[in-house]
C-alpha cells in the first residue's frame, strides 16, 4: 500500500471527532515551552474548581477540554454534556435538566444490553473522550463521558434515572442533582462536567438579553450551586460581556494562545502526532511537500 493511499484510507488529515481530539492533541504548554494551558486546567480541576477556557473559534479549546478528559485521574468522570438545540438556554432548569441527563443516559450503557442504532447515537452523542482512560481492573458498567463506572454505580445511576422519568424527584432549578452527586461521592468519584461547545447552545440570530442570562444565569448557577467541577469553552468574543463578569470570579480562566512563535514547527509536531496515532511509518517531510508548512504557516499567521 502506498503511503498516501494508506494516509487516505486511515483518515490521518480528516477533521477530528471531539472523542479523538484528546489522542491527537499536541499539548500548547508542549508547543509553547510553558505551563500556561492544560497543566494548569488540569490541576485546578483536580483541586474540585471550575474553569473556563477562552479563544478564538477553531482555536483549540475542543482539543484543550478532550486532552483533560484523557488525562483526568481515574476517579474523576468526565460528562460531556450537550448544550445544542437547547429549548431556553437562558433558563437554569433546562441547562441542569440537559446535564443531568447526559449522566443518566450515558451511564445507563451497559456491554449486555442491545440498544437500537438511534439510541446508541444519542448515548454516544453525549459521551466525551471514549478513550479516556485505559481500562482498569475494576468491574465497569456504563460509562460516564468514556470514563469507566464501577457496575455498582452504574445500577444506583439507573434507579435515578427511573426516578427522573417519572418525576418522583422534587422539582427545583437543578433537579436530581444533589441525588447524582451523592451517588458518586459514596463511591468516591467525581464527576467532571464538560461543555465544549457553548456558542452553539446560544445559536444563529440568540437576543442580547437571552445570550446574557445564559452566562449570568444558567451557567453561573450550574458552576456555583454543583458541587463538582465543571468546564465550559467561551469564544473569545463573550468573554467581553458584562453578562460573562458575573461568571469570572467563580472559574480558573486559561486562555487558548495564538502561535505567533515557531509556527512551523508546532504544525510539524501536529502533524507528526496524527501520523503516529494512526501507526503511519513516515516522517513528515516523506508525507507533506517541502513548501506546504510555511505555507500553512503563513494561512494560519
Amino acid at each position: 500500500m502506498t503511503l498516501l493511499r494508506e494516509i487516505r484510507i486511515n483518515g490521518v488529515f480528516r477533521e477530528p471527532q471531539f472523542t479523538d481530539l484528546g489522542l491527537e492533541h499536541v499539548p500548547f504548554d508542549e508547543l509553547t515551552k510553558t505551563n500556561a494551558v492544560e497543566q494548569p486546567l488540569l490541576d485546578g480541576i483536580c483541586a474540585g474548581g471550575s474553569a473556563a477556557v477562552t479563544g478564538a473559534r477553531g482555536g483549540g479549546k475542543s482539543s484543550v477540554l478532550a486532552w483533560v478528559c484523557r488525562n483526568l485521574p481515574d476517579d474523576h468522570i468526565p460528562i460531556r454534556v450537550p448544550v445544542v438545540g437547547m429549548d431556553d438556554p437562558s433558563d437554569p432548569s433546562v441547562l441542569g435538566s440537559v446535564a443531568l441527563g447526559a449522566a443518566l443516559e450515558a451511564a445507563r450503557v451497559r456491554d449486555d444490553v442491545e440498544l437500537g442504532a438511534d439510541q446508541r447515537a444519542r448515548v454516544e452523542n453525549a459521551r466525551a473522550d471514549e478513550m479516556t482512560r485505559p481500562p482498569g481492573a475494576t468491574r465497569l458498567g456504563g460509562k460516564l463521558g468514556g470514563g469507566p463506572v464501577p457496575l455498582e454505580v452504574s445500577a444506583e445511576l439507573g434507579s435515578l434515572e427511573t426516578e427522573y422519568a417519572r418525576g418522583v424527584q422534587p422539582v427545583d432549578r437543578l433537579y436530581g442533582f444533589d441525588r447524582l452527586l451523592g451517588i458518586f461521592t459514596h463511591h468516591r468519584l467525581i464527576p467532571v462536567f464538560v461543555l465544549e461547545d457553548t456558542e452553539a447552545a446560544l445559536g444563529a440570530g440568540t437576543d442580547d438579553e437571552t445570550r446574557d442570562r445564559f452566562f449570568a444565569s444558567s451557567l453561573r448557577l450550574l458552576i456555583r450551586e454543583v458541587d463538582t467541577p465543571t468546564v465550559i469553552a467561551v469564544q473569545s468574543a463573550f468573554t467581553q460581556l458584562d453578562a460573562y463578569d458575573e461568571l469570572r470570579p467563580h472559574v480558573l480562566e486559561i486562555a487558548v494562545p495564538v502561535l505567533e512563535e515557531g509556527v512551523e514547527a508546532s504544525l510539524t509536531a501536529i502533524l507528526a502526532r496524527r501520523l503516529e496515532c494512526f501507526g503511519i511509518d513516515a516522517s513528515v517531510e516523506e508525507t507533506v511537500a517541502l513548501d506546504a508548512i510555511p505555507a500553512l504557516a503563513a494561512f494560519y499567521a
